[in-house]
């Protein structure tokens, strides 16, 4: 299991619902590019799905061809599917064997592919690509010792859902710092939030952003906004930042994560205006989470800079949970719907903290919040979130500031979605 984030303390990784985390894909740095240059991309889908013992539920194989159709709108491509008797993904060699394979048998190649760190994960995809930077292959397995189903069994990993995160990566889109994307590093069980059935399905407009400004249907430049800036007199010992753009309805829609000299940029934006904000990465809980600015893009301004100031935030939130059970997964919340809502962290209180969100659409009993024991070494707080009745679908942020206006937040760490399953 990996670690949760780096800022929670030791007790509470042993205490949150159970998780596995996706593995990133072997390949190059986070910050170069890479995509595919053709307008058809073919995947081999391996007859081992149909028969492996660890898939439960029916339509195995219709579950894998949504999960690769969910993207094709947004990259601009179109999948050519077809059914393979081959089983194993491509040997450790650079070149492949041309073929991009999906596929679960559980054998000694596709076994290589996870490497000590990972072989809880649920799935791992390895990318093949030329020196121009443009991906010419790409392998998902699945892993075969982890459980999979198609109808929500318990404490089985969503087939769907996985195969959706993986050809996010298949793709070339890495792993993102919003909680409530798809491409989020880590993912529950089904049921193991205290939430019956299968988790979202949904790829978020945060992923959907990425897929735009990476590839030539929206380009980045010519269809959507570009937010581009740079984050001066970088904190010493912060490692990296995590940005993030709301809309004006508060709904995260494009992330990033700033370079080491504090120049960041991220487009594929599909709205009028933006919000941006940023939290960096310290060793300790000390830095503040921070609006970097506001930007107007028929205004044709996109670039904002920004001049980091320290300020103590004596605290830090890194899990959200209902029903005693707390996670560093989305929480899905319906229109018209009240919640009862926990957020763990280290040293959380309750005294004089507060509690929002950046969107009208979302009200929390500040009479509510509440301190809650959660165990050894673990501070949480508990609060009443009701969602209006009107409220878009997409993913909003939770903030939590103390009395000195330090804050802290999860970035799309709650769901509304477009689907009411």
């Amino acid at each position: 299991m990996a670690n949760f984030r780096k800022i929670l303390i030791a007790g509470l990784a042993a205490l949150i619902a159970v998780q596995t985390a996706f593995a990133e894909p072997p390949g190059p740095v986070a910050q170069k590019k890479l995509r595919w240059n053709t307008d058809t991309i073919r995947i081999a889908i391996s007859r081992s799905i149909l028969s492996a013992a660890n898939i439960s539920g029916a339509n195995a194989i219709d579950a894998v061809k949504r999960g690769v159709r969910a993207w094709e709108a947004s990259a601009g491509v179109e999948f050519e599917i077809v059914l393979t008797d081959r089983e194993s993904s491509s040997g450790p060699g650079a070149a492949g064997d041309g073929i991009s394979l999906i596929t679960i048998a559980p054998n000694a190649e596709n076994m290589l592919i996870f490497g000590r760190d990972d072989l809880d994960a649920a799935a791992k995809t390895r990318i093949f690509y030329n020196r121009k930077g443009s991906i010419t292959e790409a392998d998902i397995v699945l892993n075969p010792t982890q459980q999979f189903s198609t109808d929500g069994a318990y404490g089985a990993f969503d087939l769907e859902s996985t195969i959706t995160h993986e050809v996010g990566h298949l793709l070339g889109l890495r792993h993102s710092n919003v909680v409530g994307s798809v491409m989020y590093p880590t993912t529950a069980r089904n049921g193991s939030l205290g939430i019956p059935g299968v988790l979202a399905r949904e790829i978020a407009e945060v992923d959907m952003a990425g897929l735009r400004e990476l590839y030539s249907q929206s380009g980045g430049d010519a269809c959507c906004g570009v937010v581009s800036g740079k984050l001066t007199s970088n904190p010493r010992g912060v490692r990296a930042t995590d940005i993030w753009a709301e809309d004006a309805f508060g709904r995260v829609v494009a992330e990033t994560t700033a370079a080491t000299d504090g120049s960041f940029r991220f487009g594929g934006i599909n709205a009028n205006s933006v919000s941006v904000y940023a939290r960096p990465w310290a060793r300790v809980a000390e830095y503040s989470v921070f609006p970097v600015g506001d930007v107007t893009f028929s205004e044709g301004g996109s670039a904002i800079n920004r001049r980091v100031q320290r300020q103590v935030r004596g605290f830090s939130i890194a899990a959200i949970g209902l029903n005693g059970l707390l996670s560093d997964a989305a929480l899905r919340m319906l229109p018209g719907q009240t919640y009862n809502v926990i957020l763990g962290g280290e040293r959380l209180s309750a005294d004089g903290m507060n509690i929002f969100t950046t969107s009208p659409y979302f009200a929390i009993d500040r009479s509510s919040i509440r301190d809650l024991d959660y165990g050894e070494g673990v501070t949480a707080i508990t609060f009443v979130i009701t969602v209006d009745d009107a409220a878009p679908a997409g993913n909003y942020s939770i903030y939590a500031a103390d009395r000195s206006g330090a804050t802290d937040a999860l970035p799309g760490a709650i769901i509304v979605p477009a689907s009411q399953r």
